[in-house]
């Protein structure tokens, strides 16, 4: 394994330059530790774009190019280039984050979609390796083709629920986690990653071998390195069924936990959405899945989701919330006993601007789309959350289209840990109009939910949105400056940033 002695972790900003073959003031690079002479970049097809992230779409971002490496090689020579040039770089995958952790403005964009993996499948141990910018279908089809190979019957863990497409490494990078009942984010599944530092060099990080950097490369935002490759940690696969039960705010933490240790391994509780109801945010359904016989067949519906239907639910949550839960609600129920595989029920039926569709059936003067948020309070305090965040969005006006919520289990093993306890995960969709006005409000009613939470202990996924001021993202994560030290400490140059670093370095008075 191509390791990085531990006196090479950090070091200044000459030292760094030095180290790469860089004399300081200069723009000369000579070589890489550990690597062969500098590799020009074919830049020829490098011309500026405009890029955007995929649910919010309020990331409307101009950059100087886009660069589709093919291979960890490539991502390397890459990184040397921008080294070479004293230009930053900003990493994205399925461009999902909402923050604009995958963008920056100006900046060139390091496409991983194009990585072709090198696929790897330990029958024995249930570990699978596959590039990181693989959407989870491939991942699972991966699996699903090992186990075949082999005769085995693994599966993945836990993705997000939301979507498929998804890629692997920013997964990773968000420390994401899924429906688990029992389980930590998504760095608990991971075995080791290989990356390419802001040096150029490439090695592998684990809890063994690199560790400090893994602990801040998992749930880093892509800060500290590339991940070119995870090493994934499979489950057993199993026949789940599905159970669904109307239950109030006051029963969620103990309906799931009960349900937990009867053996369900996913579960969440879906709540209602209308502001003008007496039953928003505090009634709705729990749904649970547990293993059963492998006799068992199959019932839950294999067809395509109903694009026509989909994009006619979210239309009604627009105008008739109440209504478009009641028949969610009854579309859900009517699921319930279906079986199916473990993996195949983590499947999330997304539509990309899928609301444009609904503008159109609005009639709606402007765009319009939804903004996703996370909050995350002790279970306790879950029922007192929900109540003062109802009270909330009721005042503020807040148009909220869909809520559910997760839990978590404690996450001890990444540095910007958002799991620091046993946690209830309250995700919101809200509505939000693509005028100055309108993305305004939204951010005073994510920013309103943003200090009901710490007020209670609790804080905010940083994937999402910017809406929190400095008082919140301290409280939330008082490791936060140290998280900024460490950045600096590792890559002086800053050659890995994204705008949404640049922001949270001007909110603490770091730019």
């Amino acid at each position: 394994m191509n390791t990085v002695p531990s006196q090479l972790l950090s070091f200044s900003r000459r030292e760094f330059l030095r180290a790469v073959g860089v004399a300081a003031g200069s723009g000369a690079l000579v070589g890489c530790i550990g690597q062969s002479p500098f590799d020009v970049v074919d830049r020829s097809a490098l011309v500026p774009t405009t890029v955007n992230d995929i649910h919010s779409q309020l990331n409307l971002t101009r950059v100087a190019g886009v660069l589709r490496p093919q291979s960890e090689s490539e991502v390397a020579a890459v990184v040397r280039d921008a080294i070479r040039r004293g230009e930053p770089l900003a990493v994205s995958g399925g461009r999902h984050a909402a923050r604009g952790q995958q963008f920056l403005r100006s900046g060139v964009l390091v496409d991983l979609t194009g990585l072709e993996t090198e696929l790897q499948f330990n029958p024995q141990r249930g570990l699978i390796t596959m590039s990181a910018g693989a959407f989870w279908p491939a991942v699972i089809a991966a699996v699903h083709a090992g186990n075949v190979r082999h005769g085995t019957n693994w599966a993945i863990h836990q993705k997000q629920g939301g979507a498929d497409a998804m890629s692997l490494g920013g997964a990773v990078s968000a420390n994401v986690h899924g429906r688990c009942l029992d389980a930590g984010p998504i760095v608990q599944d991971v075995e080791s990653l290989r990356v390419v530092l802001a040096d150029g060099r490439c090695v592998t990080v684990s809890r063994g071998e690199n560790g400090d950097l893994f602990r801040l490369i998992v749930g880093g935002y892509g800060l500290f390195a590339i991940v070119t490759r995870v090493m994934l940690r499979l489950v057993a696969r199993r026949k789940l069924a599905l159970r669904v039960e109307a239950r109030g705010v006051g029963e969620v933490i103990a309906t799931l936990e009960q349900r937990r240790r009867a053996g369900a391994v996913h579960g969440d509780w879906q709540f209602a959405i209308d502001r003008g109801s007496d039953e928003f945010l505090g009634h709705g359904f729990v749904t649970s899945y547990s293993p059963v016989g492998d006799d068992r067949p199959i019932t839950r519906p294999q067809a395509t989701v109903d694009t026509e239907a989909m994009i006619g639910l979210a239309t009604l949550a627009h105008v008739q919330p109440g209504r478009a839960f009641e028949v969610f609600a009854q579309n859900w129920k009517q699921r319930d006993g279906q079986v199916d595989w473990s993996d195949s029920w983590q499947a999330g039926d997304y539509h990309p601007d899928y609301h444009s569709a609904v503008d159109a059936r609005l009639g709606s003067p402007v765009k319009g789309t939804e903004v996703l948020s996370e909050f995350y309070v002790a279970r306790p305090a879950l029922e007192p959350f929900m109540r003062r965040c109802a009270s909330w969005l009721k005042t503020s006006h807040a148009c909220l289209v869909y809520g559910v919520v997760r839990l978590i289990r404690r996450d001890t093993e990444t540095f910007l840990n958002w799991a620091r306890e046993d946690q209830a995960c309250v995700i919101l969709n809200l509505h939000v109009d693509h005028t100055s006005d309108g993305i305004a409000a939204v951010k005073q009613q994510l920013h309103g939910v943003a200090q009901i939470a710490v007020e209670l202990g609790g804080r905010f996924y940083l994937t999402y949105g910017r809406f929190a001021d400095k008082a919140q993202l301290l409280t939330g994560y008082p490791q936060f400056r140290e998280f900024l030290h460490l950045k600096r400490r590792h890559d002086p140059p800053e050659i890995l940033q994204s705008d949404w670093y640049r922001s949270v370095k001007e909110l603490l008075g770091e730019g």
